[in-house]
């Protein structure tokens, strides 16, 4: 939390002066990968035919892998030219997002990182995360808003999950996957699972556990 007073030395703090309180939102991984592909490949997909999720998914990593090695990247980790709808379809979205853009892509043989690739960029977003006021797994926020109340008291959230287009959809990895290819993205997506819950620990403390 930022304070934006003039404090001096040995003077109390004044509550009712602003402060800057900096907070994020993370979704389960796999939640996130269907949403993306039911967002991005099919409600803002203007083909005729419509691509299936694993079609998409692998369209989207190899987009995100292009993107990683173009030299048009110039440094900026946002995609090429800016797109970053190079990267909404690849693993591990949440570590690369909150790592800087630091997380590469697996190549298509390996289909996983070595840890001297992913274990930097791992630390980092963790490092990231922790300097958060609140991290919000937004499959807690509607039934349990009282942490962000705390925080912001906001006492509204009638539209906590909006969309520019369409209808809300609130998709279910667990039930719109097959088990054997919810088992596979997780694998795919592991480093995503680990920071996801272990954010929402944190996030059920505050919760369950007031300082």
């Amino acid at each position: 939390r930022l304070d934006l007073q003039q404090q001096q030395e040995n003077e109390s703090l004044d509550s009712s002066l602003p402060m800057l309180v900096f907070t994020t939102s993370i979704r389960h991984p796999l939640n996130r990968l269907v949403s993306a592909y039911t967002f991005w490949g099919i409600t803002n997909n203007s083909a005729a035919n419509k691509p299936d999720l694993l079609t998409w998914l692998h369209r989207r990593e190899n987009m995100a892998r292009s993107d990683w090695t173009s030299p048009q990247r110039l440094g900026k980790r946002v995609g090429v030219n800016g797109n970053f709808l190079a990267q909404v379809g690849r693993s591990n979205f949440a570590v690369w997002k909150f790592s800087d853009g630091s997380l590469p892509v697996s190549s298509p043989d390996s289909k996983s990182l070595d840890s001297n690739e992913w274990l930097g960029p791992f630390q980092l977003a963790v490092r990231t995360l922790s300097r958060f006021d609140l991290v919000m797994p937004m499959e807690l926020l509607s039934p349990h808003p009282e942490p962000l109340k705390d925080l912001l008291g906001w006492e509204s959230m009638e539209k906590a999950h909006v969309v520019n287009i369409g209808k809300v959809q609130n998709s279910n990895a667990a039930s719109d996957l097959t088990p054997e290819d919810y088992e596979s993205f997780w694998n795919a997506n592991k480093l995503d699972m680990v920071i996801y819950y272990w954010s929402r620990a944190v996030y059920l403390m505050r919760l369950h556990c007031p300082a």
